[in-house]
Formats: structure tokens, sequence, C-alpha cells
């Protein structure tokens, strides 16, 4: 998720910060055909992911989920 809104993103692409762009991740309790919207989706840590972000999507709130703001800030956290 490296890059997920961030600053630099954000001036190169403004369109990436409005609530009308629709970001999608998939859930990772299917067998990756079911996609969620990012913003309602909640993120469980401690997960193996492609961009070693380590979360996993889901569609429903599970103990130690956080929301997409909280994820999106400890992304940006840790790509600096």
């Amino acid at each position: 998720m490296r890059g997920v809104l961030d600053a630099d993103k954000a001036k190169d692409y403004p369109w990436l910060t409005e609530a009308a762009t629709r970001i999608w991740v998939a859930d990772i309790t299917s067998t990756g055909d079911k996609w969620l919207e990012a913003r309602k989706a909640q993120f469980v840590g401690g997960r193996i992911s492609p961009m070693a972000y380590n979360y996993g999507a889901v569609a429903w709130p599970e103990a130690g989920a956080v929301d997409f703001e909280e994820m999106r800030q400890h992304v940006l956290a840790k790509g600096k």
C-alpha cells in the first residue's frame, strides 16, 4: 500500500484525496473474488502482504482491526 494518498502523490494526482475517488482492496477472507471499498473496510494487522505493510482488508470489524484512516497513517509513517 505504499503511497496510499501520501502528500507526494496528492500533488501529482489531486483526485486521490477526493471522496468520489474509489479505492478497492481484496477481502482477505475470500478466495480473491471479493472486493471492498477501502474507505469502508476494516484492516487487520499482522498479515503478510505483497507490499510489506502487513495489513489485510475485511468487511466487518474484528478484534484489533483499524479503519482506513488509521491504517493509512500507519502505512505513511512506516514508509518514511
